[in-house]
């Protein structure tokens, strides 16, 4: 199994941060049961000043295989592209467990 951790910060000049965070959460929890061998998948939103990250992905995959096709669905690249217009200084951890 393969745990996929995503975490980000939204970029300086977006003004309605809690929309564009509404918009990522709900476009990437929108994949489970898309996505062969997804096992889990949550969207956490920073609530919390102690926090140095805006928002993360949390997920767990079958396989490499399964998190690879998680990569290139319709639906997650659609996400990605609107995470990479809004967002900054991604961190990304992936690892068997």
């Amino acid at each position: 199994m393969i745990r996929h951790i995503v975490a980000w910060n939204f970029k300086e000049d977006i003004s309605d941060k809690a929309s564009a965070a509404k918009r990522i959460k709900e476009s990437l929890e929108a994949l489970r049961g898309e996505v062969e061998g997804l096992f889990s998948l949550e969207v956490i939103v920073n609530e919390m000043e102690s926090s140095t990250v805006d928002i993360t992905l949390y997920s767990e995959f079958a396989s490499k295989e399964a998190l690879d096709n998680y990569q290139v669905c319709p639906g997650h690249v659609m996400a990605a592209a609107y995470i990479k217009d809004v967002c900054c200084n991604r961190t990304c951890i992936d690892y068997v467990i």
